[in-house]
């Protein structure tokens, strides 16, 4: 087995174990596992794809490129991702291990023999440590890798959490039950964003309450009392401002049975 092809299957098997860990429900593995998937072993994958014989990058410059091309593709695919509306950790993980795998795939094929002799003067090209500008580009390119993590946990947050609007419609006095002379009607926002509602209260004959664009914010609570004729039923909907004609939630108080 040459070289090349002993390398990608390192990634590949490493690759096996960092996905494992980080989709443990331990958060010590978990960091552990995501490290490598983040920061190298994408990138590495990619530039074996490239250069599986080394004649074009080694040492320090190798691991460079490595590191640049992984972060390079977990910002963008985190990107990507968060705009399709599934960044989670599952989706993630998937995208990259998905690319260490193609790039471990063209490494294996393309490094089956060896074609060309590594030039002499890459040979003798000495190791020179990063220059002050590439150490800034890697710099920046972590802090964007960070900040596309702390997106995607943000997002992974708002996409578990549910999202509703409550409504509810209760007699006064509580006791009078379908008896009861007036209503209470009132709604929470639970949407994690402000909503605009329209509200209506009313009879089978009359329209009791009509509120337009009612604007609620992030958990807050509204209500009114509405005074209830001839003890009729009552019913009460809600509907998005933005989509009037389409109901979002109905409750309704009987009438008492003669």
């Amino acid at each position: 087995m040459t070289r090349p092809r002993r390398w990608a299957c390192g990634v590949v098997a490493v690759a096996a174990v960092c996905t494992g860990l980080a989709a443990s429900p331990w958060p010590a593995a978990e960091a552990v596992g995501a490290v490598p998937l983040v920061l190298y072993l994408p990138g590495s994958a990619l530039v074996a794809a490239v250069d599986p014989w080394a004649t074009r990058a080694r040492g320090l410059d190798r691991v460079f490129w490595s590191g640049s091309a992984s972060i390079g593709a977990a910002v963008l695919g985190g990107f990507l991702l968060n705009a399709a509306g599934g960044l989670r950790r599952g989706s993630w993980l998937l995208l990259l291990v998905a690319l260490v795998a193609v790039g471990s795939g063209v490494g294996w094929l393309r490094g089956g023999r060896r074609r060309d002799r590594v030039p002499a003067e890459v040979r003798r090209r000495r190791r020179r440590p990063i220059s002050p500008g590439t150490g800034l580009l890697l710099v920046g390119a972590t802090a964007l890798v960070a900040g596309a993590l702390g997106l995607s946990v943000v997002a992974s947050i708002r996409l578990d959490q549910e999202h509703f609007v409550q409504l509810w419609l209760v007699p006064r006095p509580r006791a009078a039950g379908a008896y009861a002379g007036s209503v209470r009607v009132g709604m929470r926002n639970d949407e994690g964003r402000t909503v605009a509602l329209d509200l209506q209260v009313r009879t089978a004959s009359a329209t009791l309450l009509r509120r337009r664009r009612l604007r609620l914010r992030p958990g807050q609570t509204w209500s009114v009392v509405v005074r209830r004729p001839g003890q009729l039923a009552v019913t009460a909907t809600v509907s998005l401002a933005s989509r009037p004609s389409r109901v979002l939630l109905l409750t309704r108080l009987a009438a008492p049975f003669p």
